[in-house]
């Protein structure tokens, strides 16, 4: 009987070794709730392209050339001046044969050899051994031929180097001075460095004939004798008594005065190769910094230009082309000159070949004016062709082409004129465009129609005749491409229009919807042409935001997508493609302008009086978002850019220093991919980046001054990390550091006060930290940017997060409901109240089912938690309802399921374990009782 309790003990032990095997294991389920909610409303995104007329236009860049020319154009060299800054010019070589972009590899006899002409803007990097035998070897054994060009140097910087050019041209006893030809007379718009040399008789007698002078920016050339056997032209010389020579320390050359400063020389060898050396690069150019009266120096220079390609291939002929009047009305006639310059040494035979617009027809004849004075009337074939025109030696020849417009429609294009001579051809093209006999006008009395207000309004038409007849049965059509807008009248006839007089016309319209839209104007008339007119509408209720793609943005708007997203959870976002204007309005009905990098279009940044206008538009309440970029792609003034954003930026006292930033400790995969994790100590950016624990930046740093006066106040936001951030300015070619640690500005606010109204800047000097391109960085900085668009454009703005129970809950399982409610706004939100309902298989266990608070201020945040409990398998409901005074209310449900915990699983160690310590107990207790008996029996 005793015994029998062995079996009991053992199952006994076996209980308390194995507790596992008797209690449901401790698991937490994967969170996989279903939420459906009412808020994240996003405004819509539009596109505001240049509507101001159709005007068709054909591009074509093909260009009938010599099929056996071929030109090299050198850039491998690591030249400022590039194929952006040269590319008027290279389209003037390429009319004389195929040019071919040398950017990267050595110049060797193998990739010389299939060329003809080799051009060579100012080198900044030295050539090795093995090319300058090639280029030397390309002279004077193949006989090719060779443009080689310099640049100046002043007050100590020096561009162009004569030691690299000197290697060039030494064997041919020219060498390069370092500094500057200046004329204090002779010059353009009185700068002296902008410098009208004369050309030489010997040169207009063998190169250039015609040619009186040229517009030179640039150094000089020593002549000396030379080594290799060869025959020298002096091109262009200063002017007697007005020209002179400093050298790049701003020392005047007591001896380089008047005619003996040489600019440009022209080299013959016995080989037929043709060098030309020119003293500057710029005079190629079509380099904004140096335009006069809105004309490039390659446009100054183009009859000099075409006759010294000529003369470097070979070419006995050099053509050129103008028209008297290159914007021409319905029935208009104008001519077309050829000027056709034989620099050969005999007489040839030319004929030209006309490829003109379907808007264009020639009248029937020809004018060729002859050196002796002759004119004689030649017929023009119905495909264009002038044939038999005589080109005599060291003279001109012109052809005059009258044309008519004969289809009355807007249209941009280009006319070709082909000039075949001597089994070769070349092509010049002129631009031109043609119009009705009518101006046609469409304007709404604002391109913005308020619908908080109404949704009616009026579009004014006018139709101007232009023509020396009256224009008759006029048609006018109104109509849009989407169905939400509505036109009353859409279509009318005007019966006649008097010569110089005009018509006025009005349209109501109604918009049936908020949204941008575009009202197109279409008129006809058989005697007067066709013409169309497109005119935007933008209809909403509140002000929007404009982001700007017409500063020929890199950073456009589709490598900013995901900032638009964030933009259009404010207002309604419009990707502007024209620039701001006092007759656009775009800015009266505008919240905040974002501008990522601006970049030039020539050497200007903004357009004339566009940074007035926003300086004004901020001054009035407005407010801006201005990102630069690092120091290769940021402009600066002291580049020869203007109107730069520094320009914009000093206003608000915001400067942008020509620089990068880099961190050798806080990045991501480079060290120009910055993490800044330090925020500047002011109540502005502790309120903007609470919560936020980093900002993931690349691009240059900033500087913000307070100016009371201005009623400026400056706020920095985002800083560099102390010990490891460099800040670096790129001064000349050498990076400089400027600002270390703390001191670097990345991101900055400014407050701009006049009386009552305050205006609002963020200046930051990275777009790429927004950028939805590369890296993606608005994905880590997303929660930053809503931060600062909320601050611009001060609205309400709350973000709302709930965590939920997790799906699958347990039956009898708790969790917990969290809600933070945080206001990220610039407005106080008042009357909050947030009512939770709690249905199927959960229940609310602890919390009150309707919370309500007084207000949120800006920057505060408010938790709330409830707990929830599983009572039953099914599935649960959660519904939050959140209500506000001046807030719109939101309401999500969230749905989760409830199931029956899991069954028990024993693991094999548990077993094992159990099973060895019930024997042991057994064992033990088995020996307790032995012994005992064994005591009683004694």
């Amino acid at each position: 009987m005793r015994l029998s309790a062995v079996p009991l003990l053992l199952l006994l032990t076996l209980q308390l070794a194995v507790p596992a095997l008797f209690t449901s294991p401790n698991v937490t389920p994967k969170q996989n709730v279903t939420e459906f909610t009412s808020t994240n409303k996003r405004y819509g995104v539009y596109l505001l392209p240049d509507l101001s007329g159709e005007i068709e236009s054909i591009t074509d860049e093909t260009h009938v050339r010599n099929s056996d020319i071929r030109i090299l154009f050198d850039l491998a060299h690591n030249q400022w001046w590039d194929d952006t800054k040269l590319s008027k010019f290279i389209d003037m070589l390429s009319s004389f044969g195929l040019v071919t972009l040398h950017r990267h590899g050595s110049l060797n006899k193998s990739l010389l050899e299939e060329y003809d002409l080799v051009v060579i803007p100012n080198p900044k990097t030295t050539l090795n051994e093995t090319e300058l035998s090639s280029l030397w070897w390309f002279l004077e054994e193949k006989g090719g031929s060779i443009l080689l060009m310099g640049d100046y140097s002043y007050r100590g910087r020096v561009f162009g180097n004569a030691t690299i050019l000197n290697s060039i041209t030494d064997r041919y006893g020219i060498t390069w001075f370092e500094g500057e030809i200046r004329d204090d007379v002779v010059n353009y718009e009185g700068r002296n460095w902008q410098v009208r040399l004369r050309v030489t008789d010997e040169a207009r007698k063998h190169i250039c004939p015609g040619v009186e002078e040229i517009y030179f920016i640039g150094t000089a050339l020593n002549l000396s004798k030379p080594s290799v056997p060869c025959e020298r032209i002096v091109i262009a010389r200063g002017n007697p008594n007005t020209t002179y020579f400093t050298y790049a320390n701003d020392t005047p050359a007591p001896d380089l005065v008047g005619s003996s400063v040489i600019a440009i020389v022209a080299v013959e060898l016995n080989s037929g190769g043709r060098l030309l050396v020119s003293g500057s690069s710029a005079m190629f150019s079509n380099y904004e910094g140096y335009a006069v009266d809105n004309r490039y120096p390659v446009d100054i220079n183009r009859d000099f230009i075409q006759r010294v390609i000529a003369w470097l291939l070979h070419y006995e002929l050099v053509p050129l082309a103008s028209i008297e009047k290159s914007a021409l009305l319905f029935g208009e006639e104008t001519n077309i000159t050829v000027v056709l310059a034989n620099i050969g040494r005999e007489n040839f035979s030319v004929t030209i070949a006309l490829v003109l617009p379907y808007t264009l027809n020639v009248t029937g004849v020809a004018f060729v004016f002859l050196p002796n004075g002759t004119v004689n009337t030649v017929p023009v074939a119905a495909n264009g062709t002038i044939t038999g025109i005589p080109a005599v030696a060291g003279t001109q020849v012109i052809v005059k082409i009258p044309v008519r417009v004969v289809v009355g429609r807007e249209y941009s294009g280009q006319i070709a004129i082909r000039v075949f001579f001597r089994g070769k051809i070349l092509e010049l093209r002129l631009d031109v465009t043609t119009h009705p006999a009518f101006t046609l006008f469409a304007r709404f009395p604002s391109i913005f129609l308020n619908t908080s207000i109404t949704n009616m309004t009026t579009l004014h038409i006018t139709v101007i005749n232009n023509a020396s007849w009256n224009i008759t049965n006029l048609t006018l059509h109104v109509r849009s491409n989407s169905p939400w807008i509505v036109f009353a009248p859409n279509s009318t006839t005007i019966n006649s229009i008097p010569v110089g007089r005009s018509v006025n016309l009005t349209v109501n319209v109604t918009v049936l919807r908020d949204g941008v839209y575009t009202a197109i104007v279409e008129a006809f008339s058989e005697v007067g042409g066709f013409s169309v007119v497109r005119i935007p509408l933008i209809a909403f209720p509140r002000k929007i935001i404009v982001f700007d793609n017409a500063h020929n943005q890199y950073f456009d708007y589709r490598k900013m997508e995901g900032l638009i997203a964030i933009l259009s959870e404010f207002a309604p976002v419009l990707v502007n493609f024209n620039p701001f204007t006092s007759v656009s309005y775009v800015l009266d009905y505008t919240a905040l302008v974002v501008i990522p990098n601006p970049e030039p279009t020539g050497n200007t940044i903004f357009f004339p009086g566009e940074i007035e206008l926003l300086v004004k538009f901020v001054e009035e309440g407005g407010a801006l978002l201005l990102m630069g970029n690092f120091y290769r792609y940021f402009y600066t003034e002291e580049e020869g850019y203007s109107n730069t954003l520094n320009a914009l930026g000093r206003y608000f006292g915001v400067r942008w220093y020509d620089g990068d930033v880099y961190d050798s400790k806080y990045y991501v995969s480079r060290y120009y991919y910055v993490i800044s994790k330090t925020f500047a100590n002011n109540s502005l950016a502790k309120r903007v980046t609470a919560g936020i624990g980093e900002v993931y930046f690349s691009g240059t740093h900033l500087e913000c001054y307070n100016n009371t006066e201005r009623g400026i106040e400056c706020y920095p936001i985002v800083l560099g990390n102390p010990g490891t951030t460099n800040g670096t300015a790129i001064i000349g070619e050498k990076e400089v550091p400027v600002k270390n640690g703390s001191d670097v500005i990345l991101v900055c606010a400014v407050v701009v006060r006049r009386g009552s109204v305050e205006g609002r800047v963020i200046a930051t000097g990275s777009t790429y930290m927004f950028a939805s391109y590369g890296m993606k960085f608005i994905e880590r900085n997303a929660e930053f940017a809503r931060r600062l668009i909320a601050w611009l454009v001060r609205i309400p703005k709350l973000k709302i997060v709930v965590s939920v129970p997790p799906s699958p809950m347990y039956t009898g399982q708790e969790a917990p409901l969290t809600c933070v409610i945080i206001n990220i706004g610039e407005v106080e939100i008042y009357d909050i109240v947030i009512e939770v309902e709690v249905r199927g298989a959960i229940r609310l266990a602890r919390g009150v089912p309707r919370y309500s608070r007084s207000s949120i201020k800006p920057g505060e945040q408010v938790n709330v938690t409830w707990t929830v409990k599983a009572v039953r398998t099914g599935t649960g409901v959660i519904r939050l309802k959140f209500t506000f005074s001046n807030y719109p209310p939101d309401e999500r449900y969230y749905y989760l399921d409830v199931v029956q915990p899991p069954k028990p699983k024993i693991p094999w160690w548990a077993i094992a374990t159990g099973v060895i310590v019930a024997i042991i107990a057994a064992i033990v207790a088995y020996v307790v009782i032995v012994a005992r008996r064994a005591r009683r029996a004694s």
